[in-house]
């Protein structure tokens, strides 16, 4: 059984020994299989609940805009927000 520094060195040996292509695609896929899936359930999700309705993806980024300490004026009968 391998110690602990004799892994360490095995790995430091596979990174600067190893082809540079087969690394930069050896540590890059996690990387990109973990955005895709990411931004895959991002764009899901956002594409049900608009289904449910559109006024919530609306109420997002409105939100986004609003900052702490800010008055608002909500008008429910037309949907209106208005920062005063």
């Amino acid at each position: 059984m391998r110690s602990r520094e004799e892994g360490r060195e095995e790995k430091y040996r596979q990174l600067t020994t190893a082809p540079l292509g087969a690394l930069l695609w050896k540590m890059a896929l996690p990387s990109m299989a973990g955005m895709m899936t990411a931004s895959l359930y991002s764009m899901t999700d956002t594409y049900f609940v608009g289904k449910l309705d559109p006024a919530v993806l609306a109420a997002g980024s409105a939100t986004s805009r609003i900052k702490d300490g800010d008055m608002v004026l909500v008008d429910g009968d037309s949907g209106k927000v208005v920062i005063l």
